[in-house]
């Protein structure tokens, strides 16, 4: 599938997608806001609802999204509690681990060497005023935090699609492994397919525009400053913004996901015809499985034919008739006369 054919596709599930992840945002936003407000007397109890609402509670919800754009594209059936647990777990474990992995190594990683090279003075001063005696000082540190470029949210964001692009596939199959009777795929299945397509939606949904957004702050080099003071409803827009674009991204996974399935099933194709020692051309396996399927279907209305053809024979047969005078009675001892 090319890239622009799968990012269109993408988006297009993404509407679907949203609209089956509203209900479940709803009902999580409500769940969190009434626990904190049961709790909001107890300090700890707050502190605990917001940790659960970070895992298991995020990571559930992103199981969730992917396995939303799996349903729609009828690619998954019922889920199973037991196996979302796993899931869950097994999506921490693993997905979001090397996630983590690749948003240090590309998106801080990245902002140290941006700023190193296009703001070296504001780095110095980072390296400074940053210590473990001021992280204490809440506002200090965001006053800090504030003069960062803008262009640091657009690495974090490239971070992202390149973690996307690596995991997104996976993150479908741990999808799949949720539902009721769901294929068991291991950790590793799929890592790294659909690499660009994957890559390309995540910069089309994510960096584009955050690159475009910038432009009316001043540009990239703009401080993050500049976002502060504006009206709540850009607030509200960046937020269901950044909730479609989730749904995009997990839309595009599903996508991937069913791909890679058919990818897997075509090159089983191919092996299994290599091994037949039968041509296949490039392009043409399903033409070739219609072929075998008529050729089995000739098979067997020619082996009924035959079949028919020797129970006629057998029934045109005429039995030669007997007269009853031609047979002998059996022979036994001959009776003696008295």
């Amino acid at each position: 599938m090319s890239i622009g054919i799968f990012i269109s596709r993408a988006l297009k599930l993404s509407i679907s997608v949203l609209l089956r992840m509203l209900v479940m945002l709803a009902a999580t936003v409500f769940v969190i806001a009434l626990f904190m407000y049961a709790l909001w007397d107890y300090p700890f109890g707050i502190f605990f609802v917001l940790v659960l609402s970070l895992f298991p509670g995020l990571v559930f919800l992103y199981l969730s999204c992917v396995r939303a754009g799996l349903v729609a594209l009828k690619a998954s059936g019922p889920p199973n509690l037991k196996k979302l647990g796993n899931g869950t777990i097994r999506m921490f474990r693993f997905n979001i681990m090397i996630n983590n992995m690749i948003m240090v190594t590309f998106g801080l990683g990245g902002s140290v060497l941006f700023l190193n090279i296009v703001k070296p003075e504001l780095w110095k001063l980072l390296r400074q005023d940053l210590s473990i005696e001021t992280l204490s000082d809440i506002t200090h540190v965001l006053n800090l935090l504030g003069q960062l470029p803008l262009a640091i949210i657009l690495i974090f964001f490239f971070a992202l699609s390149v973690s996307v692009g690596i995991i997104g596939t996976s993150s479908g199959a741990v999808g799949a492994t949720a539902a009721d009777q769901g294929p068991n795929h291991d950790a590793i299945w799929g890592v790294t397919r659909q690499f660009k397509q994957l890559f390309a939606l995540a910069l089309f949904v994510l960096v584009l525009p955050g690159f475009l957004f910038t432009l009316s702050f001043g540009g990239p080099l703009a401080p993050i400053s500049s976002l502060s003071g504006q009206p709540p409803a850009l607030y509200f827009g960046i937020a269901g913004y950044m909730i479609w674009a989730g749904c995009a991204v997990c839309a595009g996974k599903a996508l991937a996901y069913v791909q890679t399935k058919l990818d897997h099933a075509a090159e089983w194709e191919q092996e299994r015809s290599d091994m037949l020692g039968e041509a296949v051309p490039e392009g043409n396996l399903r033409e070739l499985r219609l072929r075998r399927q008529e050729a089995q279907k000739l098979k067997t209305s020619d082996d009924s034919e035959v079949a028919e053809d020797l129970d006629e024979e057998e029934l045109g047969e005429e039995i030669p008739e007997t007269d009853e005078t031609d047979i002998e009675a059996p022979k036994g001892p001959a009776s003696e006369p008295q």
